[in-house]
């Protein structure tokens, strides 16, 4: 369940972030009812969840917070770089994979957000002023997560 729910939800809202730099507070909400309906059928562990929806939460509403109050409000097309989408994305995804999935998830977003800013800014140097959606980052490290796991339960 996990699986689907992430290949559903990560792409809805990756799809929406790459294009407008916006994650539909929809598709968090459907996402926090998937992820309540797994905890109250036993599919996630509840204690797991709230853990890691509060480490998740927490790591990017420091980072969300220190944007702000470094008021680095360098806009495109009316967001913030790193917007309260992020923080409410993070905060499901963190419930979806527990802590030492979020981690793990986490680290390989930020590989794939620099790797692709290298690979961006390589020939063109224009492209260094120009923001990178993060959601399409996380999605990636979650689904990795999330396929690492069910390869290692087989």
């Amino acid at each position: 369940m996990t699986l689907a729910v992430l290949m559903i939800f990560g792409g809805w809202i990756s799809i929406r972030d790459a294009r407008d730099f916006i994650i539909p507070d929809e598709a968090i909400i459907a996402g926090l009812a998937f992820l309540t309906a797994g905890c109250l059928i036993g599919i996630l562990e509840p204690a797991g969840a709230l853990t890691g929806m509060a480490l998740a939460g927490g790591q990017t509403a420091v980072v969300y917070g220190f944007g702000r109050c470094r008021r680095r409000k360098e806009k495109h097309g009316g967001c913030d770089r790193f917007g309260l989408g992020d923080v409410k994305y993070s905060l499901l995804l963190g419930g979806f994979l527990e802590p030492a999935g979020w981690l793990t998830a986490l680290g390989a977003a930020v590989l794939c957000a620099f790797a692709d800013f290298a690979v961006r800014t390589a020939g063109d140097h224009r492209e260094i002023g120009n923001p990178l959606p993060f959601a399409p980052y996380l999605t990636i490290g979650a689904l990795s997560v999330a396929i690492f796991r069910i390869g290692a339960i087989q």
